[in-house]
């Protein structure tokens, strides 16, 4: 079977139609930060035309293959001009979590006793983000944006199950730095859905890889798909040991009732001997300072063996389907160059790029299997 052309669609919700004369379009999707899409268009005189489809707050939604990769509105337009080269008009569309990025959360949000859920409604309720713009089951967003729910054992986590003592912002946090610091501390994250809606769950890095990435040289090359990569093996910051000392506990009294102790045994057995100490006045139980232990050692470790790698298409042609490249997947990484055969990789960052020159390429970042653990 052919491999078919990927296909693009950029529709404005605004009643503007599809866009369809961009030049280039740089589609990013994040674990760790707002969507995004930059687009570039050729001015051929018609400013008029295009003025109200591009200023700011125009909002958009973008397919890839027919599946929704992004929704959000126009957040930054300029129109580079020169003599020479003429004009062009350049703007980003981001997502609805780009809100939450940048505004304060209000200091009075104070919540004695409640959920994890209650006190993340309770923040977002001033960025207009209510319960229905939110999911808690990333794989059903994984399948949104990827058509695939690969196998690997993950269950949506039940916010209301998960109470806390006390919870406020921290001023000047803004909001997503707020629930983002809540969920953390109980192993979950939040970042986009492609229909607009924001996912909170945690990145499941045990289910079954979707991508097969080739970097072979001989007669097995002839399934390649990498055009470039770079492997990264850097362990200047790796902790041997995270200590967590809770609210009963500090450096001034190590003998607290809430202290945990996480270790990287790959670190350890290969001679390094780096441990960290980390003062959690938030941990209030065993099970929290061991959450806040992983998320230190997470962090120090994510370029302890990560991939950069640039393929060729905005999905993964299998023989039969092509299935778009998306976050909070797993890929396998095949390759007789740059250190042989790697295995099993996260894919926590995608770039989707479509340009003149390039044509279709996709970018993805990836740590190796077992390093995102929260």
């Amino acid at each position: 079977m052919t491999r078919p052309v990927d296909r693009l669609r950029v529709e404005n919700l605004d009643g503007e139609g599809v866009l369809e004369n961009f030049t280039s379009a740089t589609i990013t999707n994040s674990l760790t930060e707002p969507a995004e899409t930059a687009f570039e268009l050729g001015d051929d005189g018609t400013w008029e035309g295009i003025n109200r489809a591009v200023s700011p707050g125009s909002r958009y939604r973008v397919f890839v293959n027919g599946r929704p990769r992004l929704t959000g509105k126009v957040e930054l337009l300029d129109a580079p001009f020169d003599a020479s080269g003429g004009a062009t008009v350049r703007f980003t569309v981001r997502s609805k979590l780009s809100d939450a990025w940048y505004q304060a959360a209000d200091p009075n949000v104070r919540i004695k006793g409640a959920s994890i859920k209650e006190y993340l409604l309770a923040l977002y309720d001033n960025v207009g983000i209510f319960e229905d713009d939110f999911v808690f089951d990333a794989a059903a967003a994984r399948d949104l944006m990827t058509g695939k729910q690969p196998g690997g054992g993950e269950s949506p986590p039940d916010l209301e199950e998960i109470e806390e003592e006390h919870l406020r912002p921290n001023p000047p946090e803004s909001v997503y730095m707020a629930a983002d610091r809540a969920l953390r501390r109980h192993g979950l994250m939040h970042w986009d859905s492609p229909d607009g809606r924001i996912v909170v769950s945690s990145p499941n890095d045990e289910q079954a890889p979707l991508y097969s990435l080739r970097a072979m040289v001989g007669p097995p090359g002839r399934a390649n798909n990498i055009l470039s990569a770079v492997r990264t093996k850097d362990w200047t910051e790796v902790a041997s040991h995270v200590v967590v000392y809770g609210k009963s506990g500090g450096l001034q009294h190590a003998t607290g009732k809430v202290r945990a102790v996480v270790e990287d045994e790959e670190v350890v057995s290969a001679g390094f001997f780096r441990p960290v100490i980390v003062i959690a006045d938030t941990a209030k139980t065993q099970e929290m300072a061991e959450h806040a232990g992983r998320r230190e050692r997470t962090a120090r470790a994510k370029r302890k063996d990560a991939w950069r790698v640039t393929v060729d298409g905005l999905a993964f042609w299998n023989g039969g389907e092509a299935i778009p490249y998306g976050i909070d997947t797993t890929c396998e990484v095949v390759a007789s160059v740059v250190g042989g055969p790697a295995g099993a990789y996260f894919v926590h960052r995608t770039t989707l790029e479509r340009t003149p020159g390039n044509g279709d390429v996709a970018t993805l970042e990836v740590v190796r299997r077992g390093v995102w653990d929260l």
